[in-house]
């Protein structure tokens, strides 16, 4: 596995990581790196990833504890839930 730290997205910052599959369990070298590019550039992309919710819940453990969100006995209070900026047939939306 060989993650790549892209270069800066844009003017504002954020990076984009390639070279890792987020559906498997994220060795310690790749965790590191993730951390490190988070840190220094307060935004990063995955792109070409398909997690489900209990994928993404576990992805985002490898950082610390995931604080519950939403309402009480929801789905999306007991795992992470999806955002984001595409409809389905993945195109941008405003």
């Amino acid at each position: 596995m060989r993650v790549a730290v892209g270069p800066r997205l844009s003017a504002a910052g954020g990076v984009a990581i390639t070279g890792i599959d987020l559906t498997q369990p994220l060795p310690p070298a790749p965790q590191v790196q993730i951390l490190a590019a988070f840190r220094d550039h307060h935004i990063v992309v995955f792109p070409a990833q398909r997690l489900d919710r209990e994928q993404q819940y576990a992805f985002a453990r490898n950082f610390g504890e995931v604080e519950p969100s939403g309402q009480p006995g929801s789905k999306r209070r007991e795992v992470a839930h999806v955002i984001t900026n595409l409809d389905r047939d993945g195109n941008p939306v405003d």
